[in-house]
C-alpha cells in the first residue's frame, strides 16, 4: 500500500509537469502574419484604398512599425497605421498605387515581437 501511495504523488507531478510544458508552448508563440490584402506576390486591379494585415492573435497598435517601399527601395509616404475596430488582430494602412515591399513589425498583446516582409503590386 505504501509502495502505491508514492507512486501516485509522482505520476500526479508528472502529468502537472506535462500539462504545464504544454501550456507554455502556447505562451510561447508568436503571432504570425496570416493574410494579408493585397497578398504576397499578387498584381490588384484597381489599386485598393489600404493594405490589411491580420495576424494570428490580438496585436499592441502603438507598437505596430508597416513601411511600404517603391520598386526602387524608397520608402513610401502612407498615413497612420490603424487598427480594426472589430478585431485587434487586423493592422489597416493607406495606400496609393504602385509597386511596394511591405515590412511590417509588430508586438503582440502577449509581448511577443514578430516581423515579415513581402511584395506586390497596385495598378489602375
Amino acid at each position: 500500500m505504501i509502495r502505491g501511495a508514492s507512486a501516485r504523488p509522482s505520476w500526479i507531478a508528472a502529468s502537472g509537469l506535462l500539462l504545464l510544458v504544454g501550456a507554455g508552448g502556447e505562451a510561447l508563440a508568436h503571432a504570425k502574419l496570416v493574410s494579408s490584402s493585397p497578398a504576397a506576390n499578387q498584381t490588384v486591379t484597381p489599386p485598393p484604398t489600404s493594405l490589411t494585415l491580420k495576424f494570428s492573435e490580438s496585436i499592441e497598435v502603438r507598437f505596430a512599425q508597416v513601411t511600404l517601399s517603391d520598386a526602387g527601395g524608397t520608402a513610401v509616404k502612407t498615413g497612420s497605421v490603424t487598427q480594426d475596430p472589430g478585431d485587434r488582430a487586423i493592422l489597416i494602412v493607406p495606400l496609393a498605387d504602385g509597386q511596394y515591399t511591405v515590412s511590417w513589425q509588430i508586438v503582440a498583446a502577449d509581448g511577443h515581437k514578430t516581423k515579415g516582409t513581402y511584395h506586390f503590386i497596385s495598378e489602375k
